[in-house]
């Protein structure tokens, strides 16, 4: 090969890179082509192309590509690593493992390989395995992005919170621009009951990706619930805890959704019922046996028992109207 098309293909292959940083794959699938027209036979500009293919859902075409590349370098490890990452969305788990297991043997020391691992193990349901993995490649390279994400995943299925939101910390971290990071920590911080900041992440993540409209409905969910489980707070508290722009895009986003409530003011009826229903409950064990200490605990246990039933009754109520929705 001359050396003027050796450097033709080195900037293809720049340029190539640089698109996927952004994002541009049609751009970078068109590039890489570009480069396999003048070296039909390099292993590493199919494997570009794999990734590529890969990054546009275009799998049995990201497939061949991949396989080309084992072909043609069969001791490759990243020609092994996209054919398993491919497999995997293609729902072929044993060809998967197989070259996962290639990628370990020609590669043990990159971070990478690790990564691939760790996904085949994830979809083979053998979490612990998977996260081992996950750790391992973490500690050769704790800047791969990826594999903080995944490890994140895996920590979510293990219902180990604290976990997952280290790792896709570590992810944001990195990345922040990356939306799926963005909603996958929303999750996390939705399992631990903090509405408004799981809110707030979604919000980046439609900021970054409108296209899910399902991450709109669960940003309205998590305003609606935090204000279901702050039944004291009024709607302009409510307010101010969302900010001006986050606050808009609930007003907007849940006449979209049809569950608009701006109004959460309805939604301490069930609290000052309950705080009443406790009154009587007072009064009348005042002319009863009951001493003035029993009848104040009494009070304090129908009062969150009749609060956390109207709370439990109200998610249901969303769940049931999300189902009909859907």
């Amino acid at each position: 090969m001359s050396l003027d098309l050796s450097e033709r293909i080195k900037h293809l292959r720049l340029k190539t890179d640089f698109l996927h940083d952004l994002r541009r794959y049609e751009e970078s699938l068109l590039t890489i082509q570009n480069a396999i027209a003048l070296d039909t036979d390099n292993a590493e500009l199919y494997c570009e192309l794999a990734f590529s293919y890969r990054a546009l859902g275009r799998y049995e075409q990201g497939k061949q590509a991949a396989n080309t590349a084992v072909r043609l370098a069969p001791e490759l490890a990243w020609a092994h690593n996209e054919m398993a990452l491919i497999a995997l969305r293609l729902d072929e788990f044993d060809i998967a493992s197989h070259h996962a297991q290639q990628t370990l043997r020609i590669a043990p020391d990159a971070a990478i390989t690790y990564e691939v691992v760790a996904e085949v193990y994830q979809w083979k349901d053998d979490l612990k395995k998977a996260y081992e993995y996950a750790k391992k490649g973490i500690e050769i390279d704790p800047e791969l992005t990826h594999l903080h994400y995944i490890a994140g995943s895996i920590c979510l299925e293990l219902n180990n919170l604290k976990a997952g939101e280290h790792h896709f910390r570590a992810a944001l971290a990195l990345d922040a621009e990356d939306a799926d990071h963005l909603y996958a920590l929303s999750m996390v911080m939705f399992l631990q009951y903090q509405f408004i900041e799981s809110a707030r992440l979604i919000y980046s993540a439609i900021k970054i990706d409108p296209s899910d409209s399902d991450w709109v409905t669960e940003f309205v969910i998590c305003v609606i619930l935090y204000a279901n489980t702050h039944p004291f707070k009024s709607t302009k508290r409510i307010k101010k805890s969302l900010g001006p722009a986050l606050w808009d895009f609930y007003v907007l986003a849940s006449k979209q959704e049809d569950m608009h409530m701006d109004n959460f003011e309805e939604l301490q009826i069930g609290a000052i019922l309950a705080l009443l229903f406790s009154a009587v409950i007072f009064v009348v064990s005042l002319f009863t046996s009951l001493s003035f200490q029993q009848s104040i605990l009494l009070v304090i246990i129908s009062s969150f028992v009749l609060i956390a039933l109207s709370r439990y009754a109200f998610i249901l109520f969303i769940k049931w109207q999300l189902r009909v929705q859907n």
